[in-house]
């Protein structure tokens, strides 16, 4: 991934500029990825549960490292983070499940989780279907997949609570 932003950024003259859903996705993906940091840190800290924290250290790293290489595309195509986007979570709704513990904090997470997830794929489907820069339409792949196969472990854990 760290090609992403080189090949980006020192090969303007041989890779097509951005297209305007190169740019949605890029604006709509830091601003996602910085609220699923927000979230994953919620549950480090509250979650008993083992097999949750372990699926969140797994979705910890990957969120880190997009953010970084997005932000930085972000500021080099001086463009603003989007204020709305798929998958947002009301921060009053993320406030009401830090108020939560033990099987009930766990389960208000995972569904808010999934819910954000499912904006993940969507503004990543949105890149695969539109978006002009190979290399961005691999990174949305990537997003797609992560986020449908991480989706499909959070219903698992739920459906065991």
């Amino acid at each position: 991934m760290a090609a992403l932003c080189v090949a980006l950024v020192s090969a303007c003259g041989s890779q097509p500029k951005p297209n305007s859903a190169d740019q949605t996705f890029v604006a709509q993906m830091v601003p996602h990825h910085q609220l699923g940091i927000e979230m994953i840190d919620s549950a480090v800290l509250r979650s008993d549960d083992v097999r949750l924290r372990k699926l969140v250290f797994q979705m910890q790293s990957y969120h880190e490292h997009e953010l970084h290489q997005l932000s930085s595309l972000l500021q080099q195509w001086e463009i603003s983070p989007a204020e709305t986007f798929p998958g947002s979570i009301d921060p009053s709704q993320l406030a009401a499940i830090d108020q939560l513990s033990g099987p009930a904090y766990d389960i208000a997470w995972l569904n808010a989780m999934i819910e954000h997830h499912e904006g993940a794929v969507a503004i990543g489907q949105e890149e695969i279907a539109s978006g002009q820069l190979p290399d961005l339409i691999a990174v949305a792949e990537k997003v797609v997949i992560t986020q449908q196969a991480e989706i499909i472990a959070m219903e698992k854990l739920l459906d065991e609570k």
